[in-house]
């Protein structure tokens, strides 16, 4: 699959940027706090700060972030007390 990706990446002229995926799903992209209990289902909520988000969106956040991009800001974010709802 990567392999396929790769290439209509350069057919199109587009880079192609490798990223550990290590811990991106409970790393809080906010203070960086990593933890399995950060995420629930769908939900993330940083044990350590208070980051709320959707877990698949901060999980592409911290995974940009990581390439050095520059990802949109999305303020929408759960609220603490309902995260775990």
């Amino acid at each position: 699959m990567f392999d396929k990706i790769a290439w209509l990446a350069l057919k199109s002229g587009k880079p192609v940027i490798l990223v550990n995926p290590k811990h991106s799903s409970t790393e809080c992209p906010a203070c960086g706090h990593v933890d399995k209990s950060n995420r629930e289902g769908e939900k993330f909520l940083c044990t350590e700060c208070g980051y709320t988000s959707h877990a698949d969106t901060k999980a592409s956040r911290v995974l940009a972030n990581r390439t050095g991009l520059v990802f949109p800001k999305n303020r929408k974010t759960l609220r603490a007390d309902s995260a775990f709802a």
